[in-house]
């Protein structure tokens, strides 16, 4: 382990697993990281869960309070119908969250820095949203990018800005 302050975002391999071509798959910190982080994850969960009682402990309280968060912010923003959809953003939600706790710990490895990581949860909500939104609407659902009210000569200018925010 060096002292130095960027070794948390050096990617170091492990082992190798195997080879793709000349590509090299290898087993790295930042799998080890991810890989601890689901780990809390499921701690948490289980000892959640574990013997629950009426009046929770420590780890009971934890795990229902980071439930009821995402579940009361689910429902505030996107109403009953955005429920649906609770799995994947209390998986992600929790999955930030104890990356984040873990990299604040001196000499570990910031998972959450790698900009693949933050894209793949992003390609990942982006293409939830349009694949759910054209099939609960069809092509209609592109209707979102033509606000209506939007005179004529300023519509191109606005559905730019529109794809864009989206």
């Amino acid at each position: 382990m060096t002292l130095d302050p960027i070794h948390q975002f050096n990617i170091n391999n492990i082992f190798t697993i195997g080879h793709i071509g000349r590509h090299t798959i290898a087993f790295t910190n930042s799998s080890v990281y991810m890989l601890l982080t689901v780990a809390v994850i499921c701690l948490l969960a289980v000892l959640g869960m574990k013997g629950r009682q009426l009046v929770p402990g420590r780890f009971q309280s934890a795990a229902e309070l980071s439930y009821v968060f995402v579940a009361t912010m689910i429902r505030s923003t996107a109403g009953e119908d955005g429920m649906k959809f609770f799995a994947l953003v209390y998986c992600i939600f929790m999955f930030i969250l104890v990356a984040n706790l873990i990299s604040i710990i001196p000499y570990t490895f910031t998972v959450m820095s790698h900009i693949i990581v933050t894209a793949s949860f992003a390609l990942l909500v982006f293409f939830t949203v349009l694949i759910y939104g054209l099939y609960k609407n069809g092509l209609k659902f592109f209707r979102i990018f033509v606000p209506s009210g939007v005179p004529m000569y300023i519509l191109p200018l606005v559905v730019a800005i529109e794809i864009i925010s989206f």
